[in-house]
């Protein structure tokens, strides 16, 4: 099972990036944003990332998220928070 990285708060700048990023290091992405279909576009092309849609000012869709990582990946290796307040 490879590592997955979970980048919270993506939009077309550095959140995008570090996706792009950890993706390209090997590891499967999770990328939480508010709305994905604004982002779909800039990562649509990644097979290693998965878009999410996720509020991160909502206790209950963090954890739902974090839920499905858990099931699919065993574990977040690393975590990435933007924008996120």
């Amino acid at each position: 099972m490879k590592a997955a990285a979970v980048v919270v708060g993506v939009g077309p700048g550095l959140g995008a990036s570090l996706a792009r990023r950890f993706a390209r290091g090997g590891m499967e992405v999770v990328a939480c944003a508010r709305d994905p279909a604004k982002v779909g576009a800039l990562l649509g092309s990644e097979p290693a990332i998965r878009l999410e849609a996720c509020d991160a000012t909502k206790p209950a869709e963090v954890a739902r998220v974090f839920g499905k990582v858990e099931k699919d990946f065993g574990a977040a290796a690393a975590i990435a928070p933007r924008n996120t307040t």
